[in-house]
Parts: structure tokens; C-alpha cells; sequence
């Protein structure tokens, strides 16, 4: 990391503790920050993980939601579009109706065009319309769904039995070490590719492949072996959306009639 990015991610994490924000908020707003790349592969499946977990989970919703509705973001909704993929896959199935929720959010996204003379953003921004037009189709096709959700039971089995320990962090003197955080985390965690069966980190999108890259997820081989052991978070989480003030969305308007790559989700 270079010291220009350093110097940005230590005022990020002063603005967090300003704001209060508790270290659930901050993991995912570090996960989904404007900036080129897709979350990594243990911020996906801590996004899923903590679905189980309804008072954390409600943080994850804070953040997802507050970075799709910044629109011009980019970078941050498509982070935020891939966070909800795993989350429809791999989480508890009762997120689906927080997704729900955030469907006019979703719909506007699919049909967004802002940037045109931009030629990254312009790509961004068409991967998310297309991401968003998935997510739409999946959350109201309920033979689309379990069709999702049955390839990846054996992964969300896994999932569940993760292991999250909650520390406290009280200083921001700590803003360094949750950069170390970040990546001990990622390098923490193992399994064994279905090809080969080598022993690989799960900091190189082998847990869960992303979208462009394979159109289903391989199997987890039978004596796979997944550890995570420092996924850390702290208490006193604060409430900041009530989704159920949400307007209720309305099925089958203006939704793709099909799926657009569907076997892509990853």
C-alpha cells in the first residue's frame, strides 16, 4: 500500500470514528470504498456469514443501502451489487426480504446511464445495470432462486459454521492494524481446489468465483477444509435504516422477462 493510499484510508477511518460508526459499518465501508476492484473474497463471505446474525446483519444492510443510493459512486454500488449476490447465495434466506426492499433502489440502478464520456465508469456502470437486473429477476423468481440456492448448499452449510469472534477496538490507533486485519484475515482461510485439490488462499477468488469469471462455482472436494479464525467486530451496533418504512415493491413491473446471464452469479 502506498503511502498516498495509507494517508486516505487513515482519514477514512477517522471520519468512521467521528461519525460513530461501529466496526461492522467500517469493515464494509473499507469492502466498498469508490475506488476500481471488487471486494475480496473474505469480505464476501463475511457479508453472507453475518446474515445469520441479525444485529450485525442490520449493519451490513446500513452500508449496502447508504452506497447504492449514492449513485454516482460506481465503484462502491457495483462492490455493494456483488456483496448482495453472495448474500442471496450463501446467506440465511429470510435476507431475501431485506433485498426486497431495496428494489426500487435496484431498479433505478438497472436503467441508469450517467456517464458517457467516462470510458471505465461507463463499463462500471453498464456491469451494474446487468448486476441489478439479476438481483431483480432472482429475488421475485422464486424457481430462479432455489435453483441458486440449491447449487450452493453445500457452501452455505460452511458458511454457517464460520467462526466470528468479537473484539473491541477503542483508540484510533488501531487504524493501522485494521489494514493488518484485512489482510490476516484473507490469508486465514483455506480450502482445497476441486481440479487439483491444492491447498489455496482464499484471497484468490477460489471460495467463490466472481461473475466474469466462471458461469457456476465449483464444488467444495470432500475433504475441504475452510478456517477462519479473526473475523473481528465490535458491539454497540446503531440501527440507522428501517426498511420497514421501505415502500413495498411492485412483482413483474418493468422486470426483465429473463435473466441476463443468470448462471453467471457467483
Amino acid at each position: 500500500m502506498s503511502f498516498w493510499q495509507l494517508t486516505k484510508q487513515k482519514a477514512r477511518f477517522t471520519s468512521y470514528l467521528f461519525n460513530g460508526r461501529n466496526s461492522v459499518e467500517r469493515y464494509f465501508l473499507e469492502a466498498t470504498t469508490n475506488e476500481e476492484g471488487i471486494p475480496t473474497n473474505i469480505q464476501k463471505i463475511t457479508a453472507a456469514r453475518l446474515s445469520y446474525e441479525i444485529y450485525h446483519f442490520q449493519s451490513v444492510k446500513n452500508v449496502i443501502l447508504e452506497r447504492l443510493q449514492n449513485i454516482q459512486q460506481v465503484f462502491s454500488i457495483h462492490k455493494s451489487l456483488i456483496l448482495i449476490q453472495k448474500i442471496i447465495k450463501l446467506g440465511k434466506k429470510s435476507a431475501k426480504s431485506d433485498i426486497i426492499y431495496m428494489q426500487p433502489i435496484l431498479e433505478f440502478i438497472s436503467c441508469s446511464k450517467i456517464f458517457q464520456n467516462d470510458k471505465s465508469k461507463c463499463e462500471i456502470e453498464s456491469k451494474n445495470r446487468m448486476l441489478s437486473q439479476n438481483i431483480i429477476v432472482l429475488i421475485n423468481n422464486d424457481s430462479y432462486y432455489m435453483q441458486l440456492r440449491n447449487k450452493s448448499k453445500i457452501k452455505r452449510e460452511k458458511v454457517k459454521l464460520l467462526e466470528i469472534k468479537i473484539l473491541k477496538r477503542k483508540t484510533l490507533k488501531n487504524a493501522n492494524k485494521n489494514d493488518d486485519f484485512m489482510q490476516d484475515t484473507e490469508n486465514s482461510g483455506t480450502i482445497y481446489d476441486d481440479d487439483n485439490h491444492n491447498n489455496k488462499d482464499t484471497s484468490d477468488n477460489v471460495f467463490l468465483c466472481d461473475e466474469e469469471e466462471t458461469p457456476l462455482t465449483p464444488q467444495f472436494a470432500r475433504n475441504s477444509n475452510i478456517a477462519i479464525n479473526s473475523l473481528v467486530f465490535e458491539g454497540n451496533l446503531i440501527d440507522k435504516v428501517d426498511f420497514s418504512k421501505t415502500p413495498s415493491p411492485q412483482r413483474n413491473k418493468a422486470h426483465p422477462k429473463k435473466p441476463h446471464d443468470f448462471l453467471k452469479l457467483s
